[in-house]
């Protein structure tokens, strides 16, 4: 037999040795949510840190940038910022001038080899230039000589054949003659060489050696004064300008960043192990900072590298091989949605 008791505060909870006792609401709820809560602060780092392992085997992802491959323009010489003619964010056109650099060493070096030039060519027209006067004079002799000589032949010729003059003195005019035409051939020869010899001079002379050095040089001190002039080299937008006006650069110094006029790309780190993933025309997803994910394909399979961009580089965290894959957006982005270097998640 079961016996149960009934007491009176069972009967009437709000009573107390007949005095009526007035209690608040229930608080459990407002407990038992403060309790969740807690719970679920202490194990959020617990579930995050599961949830980051087990990703790896959940998906296939790579960490990459939007780009369009701009181009950092350097100072080709030592020099100071005269001008910058362009601003940043300011579309330019290809061979536009977009920094002036003035070295005013290198214009003064211009301006004495020009000088020197100058100098040397005055002295060279100044030159008396090698008599040949005698070598001329030598062959109008040469000539006179061998027209009489030639006319005392023809006669002889003639008494040869009528008998009058002997084999002997035949053979001593013929003699002559040809050594007539001999002396003559050698005035010439003479003359030639004589300007042979002055032309050799003119051109592998002191004066010759030291005028062709400093034109050598002078052409490529000019080429060095042009490449000052920094100048677009293809149409596109001027993402960064690294220079002041006045400001003294070096060769090498990064001056102007300008990105072509191509539509944004993605250029992904993609572990090798997952090189079937990075076929042609494979669809990606792609996963802004804001959250929207944006469909895109597989371009090109650039190559591996060792080396990633700064924005996704981890502290302490060692080179190692990566698959370089460049994604095309399948839509396309607004100017609003992206910028230079933006990095992305992609999910293969």
């Amino acid at each position: 037999m079961k016996v149960k008791f009934y007491l009176e505060k069972n009967q009437k909870p709000t009573t107390e040795h007949g005095m009526k006792v007035v209690y608040g609401t229930a608080k459990r709820g407002g407990y038992r949510f403060r309790w969740y809560l807690i719970l679920a602060i202490i194990l959020s780092p617990i579930f995050l840190i599961i949830y980051t392992y087990a990703k790896q085997y959940l998906f296939i992802t790579a960490p990459g940038v939007i780009t369009t491959g701009p181009v950092v323009i350097t100072a080709s010489q030592n020099g100071i910022v005269k001008k910058i003619a362009v601003d940043e964010n300011e579309f330019v056109l290809e061979d536009q001038l977009l920094i002036q650099i003035k070295a005013p060493v290198l214009e003064e070096e211009v301006t004495f080899v020009k000088e020197e030039l100058l100098r040397l060519n005055e002295a060279k027209e100044g030159r008396d230039e090698e008599d040949l006067s005698p070598y001329y004079a030598a062959i109008t002799a040469a000539k006179h000589n061998l027209r009489k000589v030639t006319k005392i032949k023809l006669n002889y010729d003639q008494y040869a054949q009528e008998g009058k003059v002997s084999q002997v003195d035949y053979a001593a005019i013929i003699g002559i003659y040809n050594t007539s035409q001999s002396s003559l051939t050698n005035a010439y020869i003479a003359l030639n060489q004589a300007k042979i010899a002055q032309k050799q001079r003119e051109l592998a002379g002191g004066i010759a050696q030291v005028t062709r050095t400093l034109n050598q040089s002078l052409t490529t001190k000019m080429n060095q004064l042009e490449a000052l002039a920094i100048k677009a080299p293809y149409m596109g937008l001027v993402i960064d300008i690294n220079a002041l006006e006045g400001q003294r650069v070096s060769i090498g110094d990064p001056l102007v960043t300008i990105s072509p006029d191509v539509a944004p790309f993605v250029i992904s780190y993609l572990e090798p192990k997952y090189i079937d993933k990075a076929k042609l025309g494979t669809l990606v997803s792609v996963v802004l900072p804001s959250g929207q994910k944006v469909k895109a394909r597989v371009a090109q399979s650039i190559g591996l590298t060792s080396k990633l961009p700064a924005q996704l580089a981890k502290p302490f965290e060692g080179a190692k091989a990566l698959l370089k894959v460049k994604i095309t957006f399948l839509g396309g982005l607004l100017e609003s949605e992206w910028v230079e270097g933006m990095p992305v998640e992609i999910y293969f």
